[in-house]
């Protein structure tokens, strides 16, 4: 078993000479690179930030071996000799290590009396300034009670709060579970507030239903209430989307019942205030809507708060009747049925028209006739073309533009005057190679090949010889006959 040392680590610099450190380790030379590395790159424990501050020539390292090798054995005898350190205190030694510090010793507070009370004055404030910026030193306050505290260790030992809670509060603005806001302190002793503190967030932030304007105490009553995940409150109220499937929209709210707004809230605010504002409006389809046909089509329109509704009170039960009679509120469609319908406003009790509402021959155009330019048949629409020829009516149609040549083999048109439509894809395309190829074999029958591809496949040679101008006597030297008998350009 290799040997174990509790090291020593001495300050030598006058008026530092009772700075000690001590440590546990089976190779004493490796530990004090180690720890001579951990300075140079920036370590914010005291003892390495001492040594940096200091200079490499600051501290002197002892070993002595130990009795046993047994390293829980030798952890308690390092423990016992730092437990001594600290009891020695002001008289003999400072210790630097805090690893082993009680629980009850607030190790910055230690710090803080050992090493940078013993610095001269005139040099306490760059040490101050420096460990700060190493993250040291974090002095915080109450933002509540305007109660300061030198660091975070000094709270938790003056509060009860937990260093973890502390910590979260300062960076978040958050509070603690015992309703306690806390922040960081700058160099010049001002409070560094976050977004959290400008805002009071509590740890379980307030919910708004955006719908009804209920307020609960948090996003796991919200979703109870309303029958949503909580993931799915916590995301309506981050404003990742407008609305849940449930159609509701959730918001966090301030001390002040003030609610933070997303701008996908104020979307949903706006559909909200539409939705109250809007009905919809049926009405004869034969009438067009026209200053002279307007007391007739108010006598006999129907209007309803629901468009589903509306289209039951117009005995209208088509599977498709929703989409088609969005379709028509919108302008994209003549009518549904019987009737056309719109958006009725409420407030100026008149319906919002597009063309199609007021002109009928805005209405969609009529289907284009076909023809099929393999059979001759002639069809009424692409719908009955695809119908006879069992084939698809969008395929059909893109025949008919020249974006297919062909579907099912056939090709199609569209037909005007009696007279088909031709475009340059509608015309009879031959063979698509660039060369053609006669292949003799003795015994057999002579095989004729209307590519390279293709004359490879049978021949076995390659594309670039067949493509050389004297293809015919280089295929004969592998016996093979074969004669190119044409060039397309």
């Amino acid at each position: 078993m290799a040997s174990l040392y509790i090291y020593q680590a001495q300050c030598v610099i006058p008026g530092f000479e009772h700075h000690v450190y001590f440590g546990l380790t089976g190779e004493p030379k490796r530990r004090e690179l180690e720890h001579w590395r951990a300075a140079k790159n920036g370590d914010s424990t005291p003892f390495h930030a001492l040594m940096r501050e200091l200079g490499s020539d600051s501290f002197v390292f002892d070993a002595f071996e130990l009795p046993t090798t047994d390293w829980k054995e030798g952890l308690a005898e390092e423990k016992k000799l730092i437990k001594h350190m600290f009891a020695l205190g002001d008289g003999l030694f400072k210790t630097l290590n805090v690893v082993h510090a009680s629980s009850s010793t607030d190790v910055e507070e230690i710090y803080c009396l050992q090493i940078l009370n013993s610095l001269p004055t005139s040099f306490r404030v760059t040490k101050e300034m420096r460990l700060f910026k190493l993250g040291m030193l974090k002095p915080c306050m109450n933002i509540d009670t305007k109660v300061t505290y030198k660091s975070l260790g000094h709270a938790e030992h003056l509060t009860g709060e937990t260093r973890a809670a502390i910590t979260r509060s300062c960076k978040t603005g958050k509070c603690t579970l015992r309703g306690n806001y806390y922040a960081f302190l700058d160099i010049d002793d001002q409070p560094i507030l976050k977004a959290g503190h400008k805002n009071r967030v509590g740890r379980r932030q307030r919910v708004m239903h955006l719908a009804t304007m209920l307020i609960v105490e948090s996003v796991d009553e919200a979703a109870r209430r309303w029958g949503e995940s909580v993931s799915t409150v916590q995301s309506s109220c981050a404003g990742l989307y407008e609305s849940t499937l449930k159609g509701n929209s959730f918001c966090y709210v301030d001390d002040t019942n003030k609610p933070r707004l997303h701008p996908s809230h104020a979307r949903f605010l706006k559909g909200l205030r539409l939705k109250s504002r809007m009905a919809f409006v049926a009405w004869p389809k034969e009438l067009p809507w026209t200053e002279a046909n307007e007391p007739a089509i108010r006598a006999a329109a129907k209007v309803d708060d629901s468009l589903s509704a509306l289209l039951k009170k117009c005995g209208i039960d088509s599977v498709h009747a929703i989409a088609h009679a969005a379709e028509v509120c919108a302008g994209r469609r003549p009518a549904v049925g019987d009737y056309r319908i719109a958006r009725w406003d409420k407030e100026t009790n008149r319906p919002e028209l597009t063309d199609k509402h007021r002109d009928f021959s805005k209405s969609r155009p009529k289907s284009k006739a076909v023809i099929c330019l393999d059979t001759g048949a002639k069809y009424e629409s692409y719908a009955a073309a695809a119908r006879a020829e069992n084939l698809n009516d969008e395929q059909i149609a893109a025949c008919c533009k020249g974006e297919l040549q062909t579907t099912g083999k056939k090709r199609f048109a569209h037909l005007e005057n009696g007279q088909p439509v031709l475009t340059n894809a509608h015309k009879v395309r031959g063979w698509r190679g660039k060369q053609q190829f006669m292949i003799f074999r003795p015994g057999a029958r002579t095989v004729f090949v209307k590519s390279r591809a293709a004359a490879a496949r049978e021949t076995g040679l390659s594309l670039k010889l067949l493509a050389k101008p004297n293809v015919a006597e280089v295929a004969r030297e592998f016996g093979i006959v074969i004669r190119p008998i044409s060039v397309r350009v």
